[in-house]
C-alpha cells in the first residue's frame, strides 16, 4: 500500500478508535443510569435494550480496528521525524567531511 493511503488508513482507525471510546462511555453511562433505576422501573425499561446495543456497536467498532491492526503503519514518518532523521544525516556527513 502506498504512503499516501496508509496515512489515509491511520486517520481513518485514529476516528474509528475516537468513536469507539465515545460510544463506549455513553454505554457505561446509559448502563449506570439503568442500574439506579428502581427495579419496578427497569422492566418496563428499553435502557437494557439500549445498553446491549451500545455494547454491541463498541465490540464491532473493536473487530473493526482489530481487523486494521496487521498495516504497517509504524513506516509512515511524520514531518519532524523526518526532519529529525535530515538533521542527524547533516551531522553525520558534517563528521566525515571534517
Amino acid at each position: 500500500m502506498n504512503k499516501q493511503r496508509l496515512k489515509d488508513l491511520l486517520k481513518i482507525k485514529t476516528e474509528l478508535e475516537k468513536l469507539h471510546d465515545e460510544i463506549d462511555g455513553l454505554a457505561m453511562e446509559e448502563q449506570e443510569a439503568f442500574d439506579n433505576l428502581p427495579d419496578s422501573l427497569q422492566d418496563s425499561s428499553d435502557m437494557e435494550e439500549n445498553v446491549e446495543s451500545l455494547d454491541e456497536a463498541v465490540q464491532n467498532l473493536d473487530d473493526a480496528i482489530g481487523s486494521l491492526d496487521g498495516f504497517d503503519f509504524d513506516s509512515i514518518k511524520t514531518k519532524t521525524q523526518l526532519k529529525e532523521e535530515a538533521r542527524t544525516r547533516i551531522k553525520e556527513i558534517a563528521i566525515v567531511l571534517k
